[in-house]
């Protein structure tokens, strides 16, 4: 009779566990808050998507919690007239403290939008957390010369539960399917535009672990344009659903090698040393550890500056991956 009361404690125990486990992990829920600013202009394509006037929009996100600070990401989607789609901001971090009140309103969606001040604009400020906010928009309509208030009205913005995005690899291999693009490029060719493997290939390339990319298919051996450095990018996406704090994607650079020198960035931050005349696994460590912090939820963008000291050929090389990944939309 023992050992039966033991099995069905230690079942018991172990569906508490995982509905504690269920607790420690709850759904990512998204708030979608529609806003119009500004003033459409007369004889435009937004004169036909609010009438003339001036819009006004205020969101407030609080933290109803009266014990925890939450964390959620926010962006902004704009939608253009004629069935046109707008630009998308990337997402940013924020913190509420209990009972903390968050402000959005016209002038800092136009700021992260890198919109004029004067720009008519309309969308939706998106959020996303594990956690329940109050999401209040307020809505405003001017007329007339002193814009006095013609029309006020609030809204509560419900939430919808998100379904989880399924983690992958990326390959960040050059001349692999990795996608690298030339975007600075001193002889004034045409960016961006694709890298191209070195052909033949460039004497520190190790057939089967990196393939050296350039500029130009030769690398130009006689390259006139010394000291000067290009700049390839390549781009990959982060699930926004996903929480950096407990689930950091990891950079797995495993060689990297360039004629003559080279910086590599993470989203425009610094994280990795120069790379001097020579394929060398040494730095790899110390740029996947400098790495973690540096990726953004959505888009990111791995960057390598290559630059040219003689007049020789130049281009780089590198193997690797990064996981933690999704496909860009």
């Amino acid at each position: 009779m023992k050992g039966v009361c033991a099995v069905i404690l230690s079942l018991l125990l172990a569906t508490i566990a995982s509905a504690q486990d269920r607790r420690l992990a709850p759904p990512m829920l998204q708030y979608a808050a529609k806003f119009v600013c500004g003033a459409p202009k007369a004889g435009t394509a937004n004169a036909n998507v609010a009438a003339s006037g001036r819009y006004f929009t205020a969101i407030n996100v609080h933290n109803p919690s009266a014990w925890e600070t939450v964390s959620f990401v926010k962006k902004f989607a704009v939608g253009l007239p004629q069935e046109e789609v707008g630009p998308v901001s990337r997402f940013v971090d924020v913190r509420l403290r209990p009972d903390d009140v968050l402000q959005i309103d016209c002038g800092n969606i136009r700021k992260h939008l890198g919109l004029n001040v004067a720009t008519f604009v309309e969308g939706f400020a998106v959020i996303e957390t594990r956690d329940e906010l109050d999401v209040v928009s307020v809505y405003t309509a001017a007329n007339g010369p002193a814009y006095e208030v013609s029309s006020i009205e609030t809204e509560r913005v419900p939430y919808r539960v998100m379904q989880g995005c399924p983690a992958q690899t990326t390959d960040i291999s050059t001349g692999g399917s990795a996608v690298w693009n030339v975007t600075v490029d001193p002889s004034s060719g045409s960016t961006p535009r694709p890298a191209s493997v070195m052909t033949p290939p460039h004497p520190w390339a190790i057939p089967g672990v990196v393939t050296f990319v350039s500029y130009s298919t030769a690398g130009s051996s006689l390259n006139p344009f010394s000291q000067a450095t290009w700049t390839y990018e390549m781009r990959f996406c982060v699930c926004p659903l996903q929480s950096l704090q407990s689930a950091q994607p990891q950079l797995n650079m495993t060689m990297i090698g360039a004629d003559d020198k080279a910086q590599v960035y993470l989203n425009l931050m610094p994280i990795g040393p120069l790379v001097i005349a020579q394929p060398s696994a040494g730095p790899a460590t110390l740029i996947n550890s400098a790495a973690a912090g540096n990726f953004h939820l959505g888009l990111n963008v791995l960057s390598v500056e290559v630059t040219d000291m003689a007049s020789g050929g130049t281009g780089f090389g590198l193997s690797g991956t990064i996981t933690g990944t999704v496909p860009c939309p």
